[in-house]
């Protein structure tokens, strides 16, 4: 046996001797894997993880592949056996099945277990015989050599120092190591055996300050280690992911690959940009591996300049630097006008101007009558159980999770944009917001599972209001006393603006005429909260375009206002108005 075979098996003999006892002596020896200050470190590390990637599309794509290769993994280990007792050649299936493979085309076309965290990336047989660790000739020594390895570890993992050190023995191993083993045998005893690879082995020496390698001879000190380490902090984790039912030892595979990613643990800033998880592969597969999780970008939320915001606007700076300042002394605010003025467009390009150059987040969400405070706040969601039942845990809302990446980002401003907002019941989605929108100094429990909780100084809400689909009168009073109202009326300036900077083109199109007439329809509607927009109309070509937007954006939306008063509507008709606003 080599010298580093040697290494570990001497630290478990200073330890108490080898084998079951040496196991027994190392767990009773690692009485606290993580001190309070590792601890604390790790959870703080963690929570930037579920907020920054675990709860984001990728996460769940994570989670769903890990959980679909640890099926796959186990109902493999199992077929291979019953194919053993029968007396089949299994070698390429050991090769292929349990053995994690990277999520490319040319893996699963071959029949690979794919796996999250993979060991390998393409075909096994051909790269290591290409660098000369294994003979074409031995592939079947080799199989059938790491297979009695799985079935000594997981038939008897209380001797899995004699078992690694038998395996260490194999001459022809190289290259066969921790984070090819591993994997299988946590996917079909996840109490007893952890993943370690690369990854995985820097996130414990970055915690512990214990440096550990990915030799298989190694292994039994790093997965004590590990399964130690879960067992001090794992419910944390998955409470704090809101996974219950996902192992904790798993989660922190997870976050094992994602803290080496984003050099978290050592203690760089991690961009809040998330980019596309997914392995650059030919896998035309709905779940995919998550690789390259963030990249580091300067303008993560694309922020805009006060004189930019406004141009982009066709407004003044002096508008836009009010609305600007009216939202950072209220810190939240809602645009209130009829359809066709901009509303939501203001609201997002303001939120653009508020995060800037900083590492701010904006999220854009829209209310509807069927949207609750579970959906935004939190809620109890029935989930199925590992055992086929049903679980009830309180799952987290949209406004709690970004609260929570807001504090991730320090004073970096982040603004939530709420389109639609008066669509929802407001007092039943708010629920203890209605007390902290006004006190962000102070925390309340909430009512699904009794947490206190505040909102950050740095997240800021914009809403947008459609009048015509319900009137601010409407809004709960208390409500409407915690948001700063801002009217964006049919602004008609703006037509010409935006035609004469050069945003489209208006040409064959009187745009006097069209803003008399638009003037006229709005005298005749009588009501500012119905009144007609100019947004239908700012288009690239708005002579070719114009008469289809009449008809079926204008007209019907005059005949549903003039219902019962259809002769007002026949003075608007495309066929009345048209030598009225085309040259």
């Amino acid at each position: 046996m080599s010298e580093r075979a040697n290494k570990p098996q001497r630290r478990r003999e200073r330890r108490g001797g080898g084998g079951r006892e040496a196991t027994k002596s190392m767990y009773f020896y690692r009485l606290m894997v993580l001190s309070i200050q590792q601890r604390d470190i790790l959870l703080r590390v963690f929570d930037e993880f579920v907020a920054t990637w675990l709860e984001t599309p990728d996460g769940r794509a994570g989670l769903a592949l890990y959980e679909r290769g640890v099926r796959e993994g186990r109902a493999s280990y199992r077929g291979i056996l019953a194919r053993l007792d029968r007396g089949d050649d299994v070698s390429d299936e050991i090769l292929l099945h349990l053995l994690p493979y990277a999520n490319t085309r040319a893996n699963v076309k071959r029949g690979g277990w794919i796996h999250v965290t993979p060991g390998l990336q393409g075909d096994m047989r051909r790269e290591y015989e290409r660098r000369g660790w294994i003979k074409r000739k031995d592939w079947s020594r080799v199989a059938n050599d790491i297979f009695r390895f799985f079935y000594a570890a997981l038939d008897d993992p209380a001797n899995l120092d004699a078992h690694v050190a038998s395996f260490s023995s194999v001459p022809y191993i190289k290259g066969i190591q921790s984070g090819i083993l591993t994997p299988i045998l946590e996917a079909v005893r996840p109490k007893r055996y952890a993943v370690l690879n690369p990854r995985v082995a820097k996130t414990l020496h970055h915690l512990t300050g214990e440096k550990f390698s990915t030799s298989i001879g190694e292994y039994p000190t790093a997965n004590a280690t590990l399964i130690e380490l879960v067992k001090e902090v794992g419910s944390e984790l998955t409470e704090r992911a809101g996974l219950r039912q996902f192992l904790a030892v798993r989660l922190f595979n997870l976050f094992s690959w994602w803290s080496v990613e984003t050099s978290a643990l050592k203690g760089k800033k991690v961009s809040r940009s998330v980019v596309d998880s997914s392995v650059k592969s030919d896998d035309h597969s709905s779940t995919k591996e998550p690789q390259a999780f963030y990249r580091e970008e300067g303008r993560t939320s694309g922020g805009l300049g006060l004189e930019e915001c406004a141009a982009i606007l066709h407004t003044s700076v002096e508008q836009v630097k009010g609305w600007r300042d009216t939202l950072h002394q209220k810190k939240q605010m809602i645009l209130f006008g009829p359809p066709g003025t901009g509303k939501t467009y203001v609201a997002e390009h303001l939120a653009r101007l508020t995060v800037g150059e900083t590492s701010g987040l904006i999220e854009v969400l829209q209310f509807h009558p069927s949207y609750s405070y579970e959906d935004f706040i939190q809620g109890i969601r029935p989930q199925r159980s590992d055992e086929g039942g049903l679980d009830y845990p309180v799952i987290e809302g949209r406004f709690l999770r970004f609260c929570r990446e807001a504090r991730l980002r320090g004073d970096a401003p982040c603004v939530m944009v709420i389109d639609e907002i008066n669509r929802a019941d407001l007092s039943k989605v708010f629920g203890e917001l209605m007390y902290l929108l006004e006190y962000r100094d102070r925390s309340v429990p909430l009512s699904g599972d009794g947490r206190l909780f505040s909102i950050p100084q740095n997240v800021y809400v914009i809403g947008t209001m459609n009048t015509a689909d319900r009137s601010i009168a409407l809004v709960d009073h208390a409500l409407r006393r915690r948001f700063a109202f801002i009217e964006v009326p049919p602004d008609y300036e703006i037509l010409r603006r935006f035609f004469g900077e050069g945003s489209g083109s208006a040409e064959g199109v009187d745009l006097d005429g069209l803003i008399s007439l638009l003037k006229g329809i709005n005298s005749a509607i009588d009501d500012r909260g119905f009144a007609l927009g100019i947004s239908f109309f700012l288009v690239e070509n708005l002579r070719e375009r114009i008469e289809m937007i009449w008809r079926t954006e204008i007209k019907p939306y005059l005949d549903e206002y003039f219902f019962d008063d259809p002769g007002k509507v026949e003075e608007f008709r495309w066929e009345r108005v048209e030598k009225r606003v085309m040259r």
